[in-house]
């Protein structure tokens, strides 16, 4: 591994930043911010209200659900080789 932008995790995480940018470029503005459930949640309440497709809800929530395992096995690795 040469940089941080070979990671798995860091690559699916940029995925997952693009599409969110597209598809959330009309969002009011206060809804753009959080953690990953947070970001579970508002893009559940976005498809409730209309804001984006059942197709792009199902393709951003299995992308992130994928970027926080990855994050969270990233995560507890660094935890244990820190220890």
């Amino acid at each position: 591994m040469s940089t941080y932008k070979d990671l798995m995790v860091w690559k699916k995480s940029y995925e997952f930043c693009l599409l969110v940018y597209g598809i959330t470029a009309y969002f009011p503005k206060e809804e753009l911010q959080g953690s990953g459930a947070e970001l579970e949640t508002q893009i559940l309440i976005a498809r409730d209200l209309g804001y984006i497709k059942e197709k792009e809800y199902t393709e951003l929530n299995l992308l992130l659900n994928s970027v926080m395992k990855m994050l969270t096995v990233f995560i507890q690795k660094l935890s244990t080789s820190n220890q």
